[in-house]
C-alpha cells in the first residue's frame, strides 16, 4: 500500500457517512436494492366474490320487535292506503219526503210521471206489470232475462225489443232454451232484431238450465218457488215505508246505501239473493239487477202509495199462488 493511502481512504470513509447523514436529516433515503418495494396505490386489485364481500360486510345487530314495530309504524303515512270493503253503517238515511204522483194526461195519477206518460208502451208496463205478482214459470223466466238485457241500457230500449226477444227465446220457454247448443246461440246473437250480446244470451240459456234444474229438484213450480222464497221480505222493506220516504233504490244505489237495508232500500237482502242465486247455477246477476227483477214481478212493490196501480198490486201479492 503507498503511503498516505490508509490516510485517504479514512478521510473518503468519513465522508460518506457524513453525506449520508445530511441526505438523511433532509429526508433522502438511499434505497436497498436487495429489499422488495411495497405495492403501488395505482396497481388493480383483485375483484372479489359478492360470497366474499357479503361475509366482509359489517352485520347489524337485530332488532326487537318493538323497533321494529315503531319502524314499521314510522313508515306507514308513506305507504298506500289500501282499499278496504265498504262496513255496513249503523247510523240511519235522512227520510226523504214522497213526492206526490203526477196527474197523467188521461187524468190517472202515475208514480213515473213523465217516464211513463211520455211512452204509451212505457205506460202500459207500469200500469199492467211493474210491481204485480207474478208466478206463471215463463213469465218468471221472461222478466228476469229482460232484467239482465237491460244492463247498460234503458228500460225502454229492451221494452221495445220484447217480442223479438220472446220470438228468439222460444216463447220464454226455459225448458227448450236450456236444450239450446252453440247453433242456437249463434243464431241468436246474429239476430238483428234484439240485443245482439252474445254475453246476454249465453247467460239467458245457463239460466234456463237453473230454472230447469229446480223444477226437476222442487216439483213442476220449483223454480217459481225457489225465486219467491229467496226474495221473501218485511212489508217495511217491501213496501216504501208507508209512504215517509222516497224509496228508489235506482235513484241512491252508490256508498254504503246499496250495502245496507235502511228500511226503504232492501239491498242487504237483495244482495244476499244474488248470492243464493248463483249458488243455484244464475249467472249475469247483480244487486241493481235482482232488484230490477224483484219489483218487476211484484216481490217488492215500488208504487208510490197515491199511485193508481198501488192498492191492484197490493192485492195480486196477497192473491198470489204459488202451486
Amino acid at each position: 500500500m503507498l503511503p498516505g493511502t490508509r490516510k485517504s481512504l479514512v478521510a473518503t470513509g468519513l465522508d460518506c457517512v457524513r453525506r449520508s447523514a445530511r441526505l438523511a436529516a433532509a429526508g433522502f433515503v438511499r434505497k436497498d436494492p436487495t429489499a422488495v418495494p411495497p405495492p403501488s396505490l395505482e396497481e388493480p386489485t383483485r375483484k372479489r366474490s359478492y360470497a366474499q364481500a357479503s361475509k366482509d360486510k359489517p352485520k347489524k345487530a337485530p332488532r326487537k320487535k318493538n323497533d321494529v314495530r315503531a319502524a314499521n309504524a314510522a313508515d306507514e303515512p308513506q305507504k298506500k292506503k289500501r282499499k278496504t270493503k265498504t262496513q255496513l253503517s249503523t247510523s240511519p238515511i235522512p227520510l226523504v219526503p214522497l213526492t206526490a204522483s203526477k196527474m197523467d194526461t188521461d187524468g190517472v195519477r202515475r208514480c213515473w210521471g213523465d217516464y211513463s206518460s211520455s211512452d204509451p208502451s212505457m205506460r202500459l208496463y207500469h200500469d199492467l206489470v211493474w210491481g204485480r205478482a207474478e208466478t206463471r214459470g215463463r213469465e218468471v223466466f221472461k222478466m228476469l232475462t229482460m232484467q239482465i238485457f237491460q244492463c247498460g241500457l234503458s228500460w225502454k230500449t229492451v221494452l221495445k225489443t220484447e217480442a223479438a226477444l220472446g220470438t228468439c227465446f222460444d216463447d220464454w220457454s226455459y225448458a227448450s232454451v236450456a236444450r239450446w247448443s252453440t247453433a242456437e246461440i249463434d243464431r241468436a246473437a246474429s239476430n238483428p232484431n234484439i240485443i245482439k250480446s252474445r254475453a246476454k244470451i249465453k247467460a239467458t240459456v245457463v239460466n234456463a238450465r237453473a230454472a230447469v234444474a229446480l223444477d226437476g229438484a222442487g216439483g213442476p213450480s220449483g223454480f217459481v218457488r225457489f225465486v219467491w222464497d229467496t226474495l221473501q221480505m218485511p212489508d217495511n222493506e217491501r213496501l216504501l215505508q208507508g209512504g215517509t220516504a222516497d224509496g228508489s233504490y235506482m235513484r241512491s244505489h252508490t256508498g254504503v246505501q246499496e250495502l245496507r237495508a235502511d228500511g226503504v232500500h232492501p239491498t242487504v237482502r237483495i244482495t244476499a239473493a244474488v248470492a243464493v242465486f248463483k249458488q243455484r247455477g244464475f249467472t249475469f246477476l247483480g244487486p241493481a239487477t235482482m232488484l230490477s227483477f224483484a219489483q218487476a214481478i211484484g216481490a217488492c212493490n215500488h208504487h208510490k202509495p197515491d199511485c193508481h196501480a198501488f192498492a191492484t198490486c197490493e192485492t195480486a201479492f196477497r192473491d198470489r199462488d204459488l202451486n
